[in-house]
């Protein structure tokens, strides 16, 4: 913030050995040969000490101190993007995202660097790279999103665009219409999405096909009189299940309102199977956060949710995409080039290279300077006529020239970041005038450009391209000009490492339309395709043999080939309910029950984690178990969210209990066993063998036979719904157990903390 300080010991400290002594440091111990080459080229010309207050002579220059062999394929890029002719779907930075996404996805499995770690060459990684902008608001939501889309996995520290997202919208929406559905605009793109898989020649249809006063009324008249089966039939399952949910909404909490139609409509893995679906599903998963802090308002229902979301999008109070992700993770980083002071990465991107500097301070009413004081505009009360006074174009003038010079010192901070590939990229709208400004540059044979040409750069292409521009080594790969006569000077006759590319948007057009053709490349448009036309008889021959083909063993591709205990006890659960007549459990307050909801996990998996961590050795009342608890929470083996689900007095009240002692004795005997995994391979009629996996809570010897224990802490009050629920559960257990050992089963028990006994199965 403040280099004079820097500059004065510079300028007045000697290189002699003295007690004023200065000490270059000058060495790069990081970088490539390649990197600080093309570093100091640039800076070389834009650097100067009337201009960032220091001469970029050899002795501010970098100079390598690393070992890295020499190869071709390391220069820096520049990647410089046309878009003259804007593609008409595509923002300029969207466009420019594309750009640095298919770079990375050559350089990722590619490109090699150098591992510290084992002292060789690997395959450059996503973890690998970095891409850095000026600033972070409104260039890494639109990033994330693009890189998502292209499948690159990326994670930003600041995140925008929550309520963005894909399917955060299409949630919303479905929301919207759940609350109040003749809304046409929430209505038409809950048609268009996975929730009723409309299409866009089906909705004409059913616009077409009566006259009505809203789009619903179109689309239930259509329902009940349509001419198209399949699309009614479409209608008919979107309208029931919508019907079944507004039904719900007077008495379900919001959040598990969200649960049901993620599971029951399948979006949740329809999400899952996008690309990045993975934090797609974070995304849902915190928007039922959302849901519970909610609820925990003094407002309630549907619709009051639905206008809080719209306020909290109204006031641009976004709290980003949920991470998943950290900088540890496989993934492309992205932050701001302030954030990236003191890091290093094996590859850079210094994106935005076209975003105008930010020149507002020089445009307020008052302007401040630490030196010069306040600025402000002269009024003359008499002609009503304001103009600035002269000391604030003096202030102003100052402000600019310190802010442009603090950019140039971020740029260097941003091309210094790289330790084997630099790319620079940026968005040209006219490039033939950019290089028409620069041609008035062939006259001047100093090193450094003219002084009134750096202080005018608006954006950091400003200085980059007039620098190149002025080096014939650039001519042939910028396709640029021809010079008319060698340069003189030996700053631009040497080879500089750097490569230029110049990107059209049309090509980028051809690349999304390829892509676009690959994803509608359907079997339907190949079995209607007319070969007869262009192909001969054996093309259409061997199409219609490969989509007659039919696998003999169809039926086994349907069954799960591995399942889990929870899986089989559940569906079995579920067959029961089905039989039974639907009982509806009112929603108590909170004075009338514990609060059994835990943010992240369940009640259930913080129970069995602190009995997991419990040593049954040792001897426990509650101060005792306190302190376990505490130090469990310490050591970082249990959240304190989970810490504060658990109430102490059940465990004490499970180790006071007759279970719980011969929990104990069996564990001062060393025989006894704890979340005990296993696989069980089982034959299923007409198919293959199924793999079923569980995990034992725990299991024991006692005299010459095993004793098999489950850990329950579901709000169920009778023994024998806990039997029947279990039942084959434990089951299981048993006969794992008894392959696996060859010992008897002597019992089979529930533990149940709702009430405080154990139950025999």
């Amino acid at each position: 913030a403040r280099p004079e300080l820097f500059m004065e010991k510079y300028h007045t400290y000697s290189d002699a050995e003295s007690n004023r002594q200065r000490i270059n440091l000058h060495e790069n111990f990081r970088s490539r040969r390649e990197v600080l080459d093309s570093t100091n080229f640039i800076f070389k010309q834009i650097m100067t000490e009337g201009f960032g207050g220091i001469e970029y002579d050899d002795k501010a220059a970098l100079h390598g101190g690393t070992g890295y062999e020499d190869r071709s394929g390391d220069e820096t890029e520049i990647l410089l993007i046309d878009i003259s002719e804007p593609e008409e779907d595509l923002t300029a930075r969207e466009t420019e995202a594309l750009v640095i996404a298919g770079r990375i996805k050559e350089l990722v499995g590619n490109y090699l660097v150098f591992d510290k770690s084992t002292g060789n060459y690997r395959k450059a990684e996503y973890r690998d790279i970095a891409i850095l902008t000026r600033s972070v608001k409104g260039w890494t939501d639109v990033f994330l999103r693009i890189l998502q889309e292209e499948g690159v996995p990326s994670y930003s520290i600041s995140r925008e665009g929550y309520f963005e997202t894909r399917e955060i919208q299409m949630l919303l929406d479905y929301l919207r219409v759940l609350d109040n559905p003749r809304q046409d605009i929430a209505l038409t793109a809950v048609l268009c999405s996975p929730f009723a898989g409309i299409t866009t020649e089906e909705l004409a249809m059913i616009k077409s096909h009566t006259q009505a006063k809203t789009f619903y009324d179109h689309v239930v008249f259509y329902r009940e009189t349509g001419t198209d089966g399949d699309l009614k039939e479409k209608l008919n399952a979107f309208l029931s299940q919508l019907e079944e949910f507004r039904r719900k909404v007077p008495y379900i909490a919001i959040h598990n309102l969200l649960w049901d139609i993620l599971e029951e409509t399948g979006f949740e893995n329809y999400v899952a199977s996008l690309p990045a679906g993975e934090q797609r599903k974070a995304n849902l998963e915190m928007l039922i956060e959302k849901a519970i802090r909610f609820e925990s308002t003094s407002y309630k229902g549907l619709f009051h949710f639905v206008r809080y979301i719209e306020q909290l999008k109204k006031y641009d109070i976004d709290y980003g995409e949920a991470n998943i992700q950290d900088e540890s993770s496989n993934v492309v980083s992205l932050m701001s080039i302030h954030k990236s002071k003191g890091l290093e990465f094996p590859i850079v991107f210094v994106a935005g290279m076209e975003k105008k500097f930010n020149l507002q301070d020089t445009r307020d009413s008052v302007v401040l300077h630490s030196e010069l004081g306040a600025g402000i505009d002269f009024i003359d009360s008499e002609s009503r006529e304001k103009s600035p006074s002269l000391l604030k174009r003096i202030i102003q003038q100052k402000i600019k020239n310190e802010t442009v010079a603090e950019e140039l010192r971020i740029l260097y901070v941003a091309m210094t970041r790289a330790k084997e590939k630099l790319i620079l990229t940026g968005t040209v709208s006219n490039l033939e005038k950019y290089l028409s400004d620069c041609r008035s540059l062939d006259c001047h044979e100093e090193v450094a450009l003219p002084y009134i040409r750096i202080m005018g750069a608006r954006r950091y292409f400003d200085w980059v391209i007039p620098a190149l521009y002025r080096n014939p080594a650039m001519a042939p790969a910028l396709e640029l000009f021809k010079r008319k006569s060698p340069w003189q000077n030996p700053l631009y006759r040497e080879k500089v490492p750097i490569k230029v590319s110049v990107i059209r948007t049309e090509d980028i057009a051809r690349k999304l339309l390829h892509t676009v053709w690959k994803e509608t490349l359907t079997k339907q448009i190949l079995q209607d395709w007319d070969t007869d036309a262009v192909y001969d008889e054996s093309l259409k021959a061997h199409l219609s043999e490969q989509f007659s083909f039919s696998y003999s063993h169809e039926e086994e591709t349907k069954t799960k080939q591995k399942i889990s205990v929870s899986e089989l006890k559940k569906q079995a659960y579920l067959e029961e309910e089905e039989i039974e007549k639907e009982v509806v459990i009112p929603l108590l307050p909170k004075f009338a029950g514990k609060e059994t909801m835990l943010k992240g996990a369940s009640r259930g998996t913080a129970y069995h984690r602190v009995l997991e961590l419990l040593d049954f050795a040792k001897s426990y009342d509650l101060q005792k178990l306190k302190v376990a608890l505490k130090e469990m929470t310490e050591e970082h083996l249990l959240t304190e969210e989970m810490a504060k689900c658990v109430d102490l007095c059940d465990i004490l009240a499970f180790l006071d209990s007759s279970i719980g002692r011969r929990v104990q004795a069996a564990c001062k005997k060393g025989q006894f066993h704890a979340e005990q995994p296993f696989v069980l391979g089982e034959e299923k009629e007409e198919a293959e063998m199924v793999l079923i996996q569980g995990i034992i809570d725990v299991y024991f010897e006692e005299d010459g036979g095993l004793v098999v224990l489950d850990y329950k802490t579901d709000r169920i009050f009778k023994e024998e719904e806990l039997k029947d629920r279990y039942q084959m559960q434990l089951d299981y257990y048993a006969r794992v157990l008894t392959k696996v050992t060859g010992k008897p089963i002597k019992e089979k028990l529930i533990y149940s903390f709702a009430l405080h006994k154990e139950i025999e199965v």
